[in-house]
């Protein structure tokens, strides 16, 4: 749903403090449109990615506790790769991979046992990572190509050789923290 529409009919059948519910709430854009409308905003999903992606729009931690913790993520090249299905592997470099799973699996762990801003600052860098494994820009850590993540791994690999595409080797942490930094240099929504 395009934000200037979700803010549109917020506002016109809701008033300031309201509880807007999105039951089926995806990528979040109805309840970061509340929260920055001065709504409270409660929703769910059946899929986990989109309830990482909703909770990190709608309770960002500040952009010092992000980037803290970004520092002391550890990236290793010893990571296994072993259970990793070879459809996900077509898109990604293995060191790329390698990397993305160690972060991954440290803010899962610290957003289950960390205080609660340690919590809220590793959901939104989950949100983050999710948001940057695919796409066209010089952070996304995926083989570029269309909509990967719709297109079938066999697709992928001869697309990428006629387009003559390489999977990109990224330094994970600092994707990260460059698409931290202008997400999070607005401030954090009022409610």
């Amino acid at each position: 749903m395009p934000p200037a529409l979700a803010a549109h009919f917020i506002r016109t059948y809701s008033s300031s403090g309201d509880l807007i519910l999105d039951p089926f709430c995806g990528k979040g854009t109805v309840l970061l449109e509340a929260v920055l409308s001065h709504r409270r905003a409660l929703g769910f999903d059946v899929a986990p990615d989109a309830v990482i992606v909703s909770n990190a729009k709608v309770n960002p931690p500040t952009l010092l506790q992000a980037t803290e913790l970004i520092k002391c993520l550890r990236t290793s090249s010893r990571t296994r790769l072993i259970g990793i299905p070879r459809s996900v592997r077509t898109f990604y470099s293995p060191q790329t991979l390698r990397r993305t799973i160690a972060v991954r699996d440290q803010l899962l762990k610290i957003s289950s046992n960390g205080d609660a801003a340690k919590k809220r600052t590793a959901g939104f860098l989950l949100g983050t990572l999710l948001g940057i494994l695919h796409g066209h820009s010089q952070l996304s850590l995926s083989l570029p190509s269309s909509h990967s993540f719709a297109m079938a791994p066999g697709y992928v690999k001869r697309y990428a050789k006629k387009h003559g595409l390489t999977r990109p080797d990224r330094d994970v942490k600092k994707c990260l923290l460059q698409r931290v930094k202008p997400l999070l240099s607005a401030g954090n929504p009022p409610v």
